[in-house]
This record gives C-alpha cells, structure tokens and sequence, in this order.
C-alpha cells in the first residue's frame, strides 16, 4: 500500500464536516509568539473546541525574562482556551527532551478518545517531539482523526544554542532491527546550524544517503540561508569520488518528489536488510512530514540521532506570519474537509 508523504496547506484549519464529534487541540507553552498562531486562527473561524491541552515544558533555572514572556502567552492561550471551549485547559507537565514521556502523555490524552479529531500544534515542540508524534500517527489514528498544525514565525533571530550537551541516537519506533549496520544509510534535513549535523554525523557510520535541502518561494530569505549554512558540508560529503551521498533539493509543496527520493532510499536498505538514520535539522513541518513516511515505511529499522542544544534564545523567533495544517497519517488536508459556511477553502502554498 502506497504511504502519502503528508501535504501542508496554508489557511483555514481543515476541520471534519462531521459536527458533534470531540475537537481537542495540543499544543506547548512557549516564549515564542507563535504558540498562540493556530488556537488564534480557530478562534477566527468560529470554531468550537470540546477541550484545549497545553504542554508545560519542565525546564530548571528559567531566567526571569523567559519567565515573564511565558506567563504572558501562557495568558493568551488560557483566554483562547476559554473563548474556544467556555473553559479553563488542561495542563500537562513535561520533560524538555523525553522521547518516551512524549509518547507516553500523547497515549494518555488520546487513552478516552472515540472518533472525533484531536489538532496537535507542533510549532514550538521540541524537534524531539516532533519525531515522537510522527512515531506516533498510526497509533493515534486508530483513536480519532488527526491534524496537525504548524505556525511560522515573520522572522527568526538569534539562533544560538549554546552548543549540546548530548546526542540522542534511538529507534524513532519501540524495537529495530539492526542486521547489516554497515550498509546502513542516511537522510539528513538541512537546517540553519550546520554544526549541528556534522556533530550527528560524527556519532554514526553510515554509507551514503541523501541531503534535504527544503526551500520556499514564500520563505526565500530562509532558504537562502539554509543553502549558505550548509555549503560546506554538501561539498564535503557529495563531491569525493568515492562519495553516496547525494543533495536534493525540493520545492516545499513537492511531496511527489520527496516520496520518490525517500522510497528510494528505503528501497536500498531494505533490500541490504540495513538501518536507516534520520538527522532531523531542518523546518519541523519538513521534519514531521519525512519522520511520519519513514514510521509507516520503514520503522522497523529507522533510528535518529538528534543532538540537544544547551539552550534557545528567547529571541529565537518574532511573531506570527501565517499556519500551515496537514492530515495526519499521510492524508493531505483538501477544501472538501472544511465544515461551515464561515470557512473558506485554505489555499495551497506555492
């Protein structure tokens, strides 16, 4: 059966035209603006949530100033919560970067869910996080429906992490099989901190596999920078004679091409019976829709390596420009899901 790489589409929330069934949305805490973008967006649809989940990351010594802007959003989603569902949310305490604790509170939420459909905001999840819920999808859609939901920033600021404290290197699925770890290759997501792949790298032996290089007409200046950041490693790794490694570069609505580039690298290690390893270090979204076709392709034997930063700037991001949404499980969102005469179809980004 064929596995859809999931499509993201701009606008209005791609709610089900089934009216009375439960609407629940998840969703972070944040010092960034945008973990308020998509409530906010189904608040001006007119939307009716029958719950409102927030994820309070547990992280010591929080400076003052993280503190305070925090409670401010924290605020805003509590009055979002109370417009959209006539009460107070839910809050569910969580650990910054368990991988399991995730899942774990993911299952939980979902334990009592009959049909119905459940919006997950991945904006300001930690990209740990994100690989966990895409890990997840199957599994979640077996309770309700599944959207999620991701909200870029007008502008990204300071970027500095502080360096990493540790690497993460763990099956993305709860066993995998390891045959021929030599054959084993890789997909690299190509973000903004290229020191940050070349340390993940360092930490596994692959044999080749492809770079992502993801750009966007919307989002030039990004992906100008996302090339620029990683030049050096592209040449290094793709222009030696005995290299396999090699770059694509995709258009960020081309899922077509991303699912021919990803099958065929799943194709290769399945047929060696080798691992695969994803290096997630691009958008979220980019990240959630590759780590979502490889849990359902090849999960089995798909691990990642993820190195955690030391920290993020409160000034890591700046506003709110616009939310993408996308169906879980590989469905791409369309206009027939929409339910209401306030909705308009949302748009496809281009």
């Amino acid at each position: 059966m064929r596995i859809p790489v999931p499509a993201w589409m701009e606008g209005g929330a791609p709610l089900p035209g089934k009216s009375g069934d439960e609407l629940v949305w998840i969703g972070p805490i944040s010092f960034e603006r945008r973990c308020t973008g998509s409530l906010q967006v189904l608040a001006e649809q007119g939307v009716r949530l029958t719950k409102v989940v927030l994820l309070d990351y547990l992280k010591p010594n929080r400076r003052s100033e993280e503190r305070d802007i925090r409670d401010t959003h924290r605020k805003k989603l509590f009055s979002l919560a109370h417009r959209l569902t006539g009460r107070r949310p839910e809050t569910v305490p969580l650990p910054l970067y368990s991988y399991s604790a995730f899942q774990s509170a993911i299952d939980a939420l979902l334990a009592g869910q009959r049909n119905g459909c459940v919006i997950t905001d991945i904006s300001c999840l930690t990209k740990l996080h994100v690989l966990a819920l895409a890990a997840r999808q199957r599994r979640a859609l077996e309770r309700a429906e599944q959207i999620v939901a991701y909200t870029h920033p007008v502008t990204y600021g300071d970027l500095d992490s502080g360096g990493w404290k540790d690497v993460v290197i763990a099956p993305m699925t709860d066993t995998i099989r390891m045959e021929n770890e030599a054959g084993g290759r890789g997909i690299v997501i190509l973000g903004r901190d290229s020191a940050r792949s070349v340390l993940a790298l360092s930490e596994v032996e692959l044999s080749g596999g492809k770079l992502l290089l993801v750009i966007s007409d919307k989002r030039l200046e990004l992906s100008l920078r996302y090339r620029e950041a990683n030049r050096d490693i592209i040449g290094r790794l793709t222009k030696l004679h005995y290299s396999d490694w090699g770059l694509s570069v995709l258009s960020h609505d081309d899922t077509g091409t991303l699912e021919r580039v990803l099958e065929g690298e799943v194709q290769r290690v399945e047929r060696d019976r080798a691992p695969l390893t994803l290096l997630p270090f691009g958008p979220k979204w980019y990240i959630f829709s590759v780590a979502s076709y490889l849990a359902q392709r090849y999960g089995h034997s798909t691990r990642f390596v993820y190195p955690m930063p030391v920290r993020h700037s409160i000034l890591y991001s700046e506003g709110i420009a616009s939310t993408w949404w996308t169906k879980g499980g590989g469905r791409s969102a369309s206009a027939d899901d929409l339910v209401g005469d306030k909705r308009s179809p949302p748009a496809r980004s281009t």
